[in-house]
């Protein structure tokens, strides 16, 4: 009977042990306390945290190395007492006088007692903290962008909005935050469009419209379709994609080169009732630019020879006054020189053409660059 008892007792005292080592070992601090901070037992890593010695620790209060009071919410030791285990961020001063940041989980023992796991967060605080710096900095810089950012998720919700996108399309940020982009800024012919690239991401990941730049139109808050240019990049937040769209507005630029376009038309319909021919030419190379409808209607051959071959001009001057006639330009051009000169071409049908050509010489730092006449 009695080797039976001694058996269990070692049997007891062995399973101790055991538990002993596993707190030991354990990558928490590991505290049982009463109310008034009397520490009781404690494991090894509480001497790490803290920085005390084992003797030192045996001595110590948890006031010693809790800053601030024991209990700072009467509410959270409420339900401590209820039996709850309760999550606490709070700092421990360390015997060299540095604080470290610790997440605390608590619970009630009975006999006013309480066991504490206490985990030093001080590098994951650093980090959310760097985290937080570096999302901040991201925001501002995007907030000072000179485009519009409109980021979304995978379901087309608008999860960002900067300043230059509440201009150009005159929606709030706070107006469009959890709006679907299909219903704010996307004409009705583009969604069906959006719809089945979104679909055909979600299946291949891959898109044509990501990472390259497109002119399309887009719907301010009037309703109105304005030009943009529009550039995709997906990003990858958490395994999820989203997507973020830089979008400049091009209203001023496409209404500047329709300008353009009929100016450039208005004067080619002009040049082209000119009777003569007008032309451009490289000051350098002598290879003609431009040739007016009238080279075609005067001398027979198209304008696109001209343009094409580059010594076309200079191969049907009739032979008796090609060489000076080159010579001449050229010497002019050199020295920057306007001129006009008077020498014969020979027509597509073999006539000889007089023809006058008055060349103004256009310079740039000093240099001629193109001949016009």
């Amino acid at each position: 009977m009695d080797q039976q008892i001694k058996e269990k007792e070692l049997s007891i005292s062995n399973t101790e042990e055991k538990y002993r080592q596993l707190i030991e070992q354990a990558g928490d601090a590991i505290v049982v306390y009463s109310i008034d901070g009397s520490i009781h037992e404690f494991n090894n890593m509480l001497c790490t945290v803290s920085g005390y010695s084992r003797d030192e620790c045996k001595e110590l209060k948890l006031q010693d190395i809790l800053i601030g009071k024991l209990i700072e919410n009467p509410s959270l030791y409420e339900l401590m007492i209820k039996g709850e285990t309760v999550t606490l961020y709070r700092q421990f001063k360390k015997k060299d006088n540095v604080f470290v940041d610790m997440e605390i989980r608590v619970k009630s023992i009975g006999d006013e007692k309480f066991l504490a796991f206490a985990r030093d967060i001080t590098e994951r605080k650093k980090a959310e903290l760097a985290l937080k710096e570096s999302f901040e900095v991201q925001k501002l810089i995007m907030d000072s962008a000179l485009d519009a950012i409109v980021c979304i998720d995978i379901n087309g919700s608008i999860s960002f909005w900067n300043p230059v996108a509440e201009k150009i399309f005159g929606w709030s940020s706070s107006e469009v935050l959890g709006s679907t982009i299909s219903e704010t800024i996307i004409p009705v012919r583009y969604r069906e469009m959006h719809s089945d690239g979104m679909k055909r991401y979600l299946q291949t990941g891959t898109a044509k419209i990501l990472n390259r730049t497109i002119e399309i139109t887009a719907l301010n808050r009037k309703g109105e379709e304005f030009s943009i240019d529009l550039s995709i990049v997906s990003i990858q937040q958490s395994n999820k994609p989203f997507f973020c769209a830089f979008i400049r507005d091009i209203s001023e630029r496409k209404k500047a080169e329709n300008e353009l376009r009929k100016l450039k038309e208005s004067y080619l319909a002009l040049i082209n009732n000119v009777d003569g021919i007008v032309w451009e030419a490289d000051a350098k190379t002598f290879e003609f630019t431009f040739v007016s409808e009238n080279a075609e209607r005067l001398l027979g051959y198209p304008k696109e020879k001209w343009l094409e071959k580059p010594r076309f001009w200079a191969d049907h001057i009739y032979k008796e006054d090609r060489g000076w006639a080159i010579d001449y330009c050229m010497k002019c051009t050199k020295e920057k020189i306007s001129h006009d000169f008077e020498y014969r071409m020979i027509a597509a049908d073999g006539r000889l053409v007089w023809l006058r050509d008055i060349v103004s010489v256009q310079v740039e730092n000093d240099e001629p660059v193109k001949l016009s006449g």
